[in-house]
C-alpha cells in the first residue's frame, strides 16, 4: 500500500482512540520517511550509521542546520509530540496534537502529497497461506501482514531472552498502548532454568485474550547447531504449553505469532530453516489439537513481507507464476467478475483473492486455490439456504447434495475440483507423501479461475432470478 501525509491527514478516523493509535503510528511511519528522504535529497546526511537507522531526534538534529524560521519552529512543535505518534499513547488530545504538527511540518516542507509505503500495517494482509489435513477437517497456517496487537485471537505467543526484561518492538506498543506496566513471567512451562514459557491475560485493550511468552536463551553466534537448538526448544515449549491449555480445558481456537526469532536471522538461508522450523511445529500442532483450527505468523513490518514469503514458498516447493500475456488478460476479464461480487455474501472470500491476485506481478497459485476452495464452501452455504438444503459437516457430500435439486453436473464438477486442489495440492505434508506432478502448474491455475468464474456467473444468475421473482410478487 502506497500512501501520503495529506491523503492519511485528510481521512483521519474520527473520536475512536483505537483507531487514531493504529492511524497515528502509521502517520509518524509516514514522516519518518518523509524526513529521511527530505535528508537525502538535500544530502545533509554524513553520519556513519544508516539514516534509516536514526531516530527521530537525529532526523530533527541534522534538519535544524538548513530549515527556514518558520519551518524550524514547525520542527520544534513536532519534536516534542513525536512520540506520542510513535508509541500511540492513550490521550486523544496529545495524538491529535501530534498529527496536527505532522501536517504542519509535511506541508511546510513540500513532502505532503509525496507517496510512500505503508510499513506498519493499517489493516491485515493475507499473504501466504497453507492447509494441514487432520481427523477434524482441513485447518490453516496463514502469513499475513498484520499487527498482532490488536488482531483478534485466542492466543498471541511472543518471546523473551532469559535474564533480561522484555523489550523490543512488541513489548513496547504492549506497554505503550496496552497499560501493561511491568510483565510478571512466572514459569507456565519448563523445559529447564533458562526455557520456559509463562501466560499472561490479555485485556480489554488488546485483541488477544492470552499472552504466552517463550523464556528463550541468548543467542551467541549464527551456527547451525543454534538452530536445531531452537527447533527443539520451540517444539518442545509450544506443543506442551499448549496440550496443558487443552487439558486444562482452555480451548484455543486460534493463534498469532511474529516470525519467532526473525530479527535474529541473518542470510537468506536461515530464514528459510526458520520458516521450515515454524510451519512444521505450527502443522503438528495443528494435526493433533482438538480445538486448533488456525495459526497466523505475522510481518510487522512492510520491507520483510517478500522476504518471509518467498520462504514459505520455497518451504513448500511452490513457484508464483510470472504475470503477463495470456495470464494478464485472462486475469483482467476474471477482475470484472470479482468486482461485481466483491460486496455482499461472497466477499469474505472475494476480497483476500482479488488482493492475492492484483497487488504484484507475481501469482500465488496455491493461495488462490485456497481462497477458491473457500469461496466454494461460502457458495454452498449460501446456495443451500436459496434451495432449501440441509447441510452436513463434509465440504464433498454437501456439494453432492445439490444433485437432488438438479443442478448441471459440470458445475457440480467445477466445484469439487476446486475443493481438490484446495485440499490436496496446498497442504503441508508431514508424510513426504509425494504425486506426479508434485506441484501445481499454470494450466491449473488457468483451469481454476476459469472454474470459479463460471461458478460465480452462475450465482449471479441465482441471485438475478430470485430479485425477479421478489419484484414480481
Amino acid at each position: 500500500m502506497r500512501t501520503n501525509i495529506k491523503g492519511e491527514v485528510l481521512n483521519k478516523p474520527p473520536g475512536n482512540l483505537r483507531e487514531l493509535q493504529n492511524y497515528s503510528q502509521v502517520i509518524y511511519d509516514l514522516i519518518d520517511q518523509v524526513l529521511g528522504y527530505y535528508i537525502k535529497e538535500e544530502k545533509l546526511w554524513d553520519q556513519d550509521i544508516l539514516l534509516e537507522s536514526a531516530s527521530y531526534s537525529a532526523k530533527g538534529r541534522c534538519l535544524k542546520k538548513v530549515l527556514k524560521e518558520e519551518e524550524l519552529l514547525s520542527l520544534k512543535k513536532w519534536l516534542k509530540v513525536a512520540r506520542y505518534g510513535r508509541y500511540a499513547n492513550n490521550d486523544l488530545d496529545k495524538l491529535n496534537s501530534f498529527i496536527n504538527c505532522t501536517k504542519e511540518l509535511s506541508d511546510q516542507l513540500g513532502l505532503s502529497e509525496k507517496d510512500f509505503d505503508v510499513r506498519i500495517p493499517l489493516q491485515k494482509k493475507m499473504l501466504n497461506s497453507a492447509t494441514v489435513d487432520t481427523q477434524y477437517g482441513f485447518r490453516s497456517i496463514n502469513l499475513s501482514h498484520s499487527d498482532l496487537i490488536y488482531e483478534k485471537t485466542d492466543l498471541l505467543i511472543l518471546t523473551s531472552t532469559f535474564g533480561e526484561k522484555p523489550s523490543g518492538l512488541f513489548f513496547e506498543r504492549l506497554a505503550n498502548l496496552c497499560e501493561y506496566k511491568e510483565f510478571d513471567l512466572n514459569p507456565f512451562f519448563s523445559v529447564d532454568q533458562q526455557n520456559y514459557s509463562s501466560l499472561i491475560k490479555g485485556n480489554e485493550l488488546t485483541g488477544f485474550k492470552n499472552l504466552l511468552v517463550l523464556i528463550l536463551p541468548k543467542r551467541e553466534d549464527h551456527s547451525e547447531e543454534y538452530l536445531e537448538k531452537l527447533k527443539s526448544t520451540l517444539n518442545l515449549l509450544i506443543n506442551s504449553s499448549l496440550a496443558i491449555l487443552e487439558i486444562q480445558d482452555k480451548p484455543i481456537k486460534s493463534i498469532s505469532l511474529p516470525v519467532i526469532c526473525g530479527h535474529r536471522m541473518k542470510t537468506k538461508s536461515e530464514y528459510d530453516k526458520l520458516t521450515k522450523i515454524l510451519i512444521s511445529l505450527t502443522a503438528k500442532w495443528l494435526k493433533k489439537s482438538e480445538f486448533s483450527n488456525e495459526i497466523n505468523i505475522g510481518v510487522f513490518y512492510k520491507s520483510e513481507t517478500n522476504l518471509w514469503n518467498d520462504s514459505m514458498n520455497n518451504v513448500l516447493g511452490r513457484t508464483p507464476l510470472d504475470k503477463g500475456g495470456f495470464l494478464n488478460d485472462l486475469l483482467h476479464d476474471f477482475q470484472r467478475v470479482l468486482d461485481r461480487n466483491s460486496e455482499g455474501p461472497l466477499s469474505s472470500a472475494i476480497l483476500p483473492m482479488r488482493e492475492n491476485l492484483y497487488s504484484s506481478d507475481k501469482i500465488g497459485v496455491e493461495n488462490f486455490l485456497i481462497h477458491s476452495r473457500k469461496l466454494v464452501e461460502i457458495l454452498i452455504t449460501k446456495m443451500a439456504q436459496h434451495f432449501n438444503v440441509k447441510l452436513g459437516g463434509e465440504l464433498m457430500s454437501n456439494i453432492e447434495k445439490f444433485r437432488h435439486v438438479r443442478i448441471a453436473p459440470w458445475i457440480l464438477s467445477y466445484m469439487h475440483t476446486l475443493r481438490v486442489f484446495g485440499n490436496e495440492g496446498v497442504h503441508v505434508r508431514l508424510d513426504n507423501k509425494t504425486y506426479s506432478p508434485n506441484q501445481l502448474s499454470d494450466t491449473d491455475f488457468i483451469n481454476g479461475v476459469t472454474m470459479l468464474k463460471a461458478l460465480l456467473i452462475y450465482w449471479e444468475d441465482i441471485i438475478q432470478k430470485e430479485n425477479k421473482d421478489f419484484n414480481n410478487t
